[in-house]
Formats: structure tokens, C-alpha cells, sequence
């Protein structure tokens, strides 16, 4: 299934959104791709809970309690 075929033939998109096909080169979303495979993505903690998604930090950090 093309993306394209999820909207109407119209194409309405929310205010500010649009849609470019093939904005990546296949080549660079593969680099793209192996880049972030390489990441050390953690369980993101939130207080005295963990939530359902991964992080990564580029050097900052955030006191999730």
C-alpha cells in the first residue's frame, strides 16, 4: 500500500502539513536508518513508572523525577 492511497484523492492534510514524495533518497534513508540503529535508546523512566517508549539523549538531561 502507497503512502499516498491513506488520504483522499484530494490530498487534505492538517493546516501547515503537506506531503513529499520521495523526500529521502532510498540511499540516505538507509544511512539514516543504520545511523539510529546505533543509538543507545533506554526505557524512558517517569517517577515510580517507566513509559511505554525509548529514549536517547545527545548530552542533556531531565530529572524525570
Amino acid at each position: 500500500m502507497q503512502q499516498s492511497s491513506l488520504f483522499t484523492e484530494t490530498n487534505v492534510y492538517p493546516e501547515g502539513f503537506s506531503c513529499q514524495e520521495d523526500f529521502l533518497t532510498r540511499a540516505f534513508e538507509t544511512k539514516l536508518l543504520d545511523h539510529i540503529r546505533t543509538l543507545s535508546f533506554r526505557d524512558a523512566p517517569y517517577k515510580e513508572w517507566t513509559a511505554k517508549r525509548r529514549i536517547v539523549s545527545y548530552g542533556g538531561s531531565y530529572d524525570f523525577t
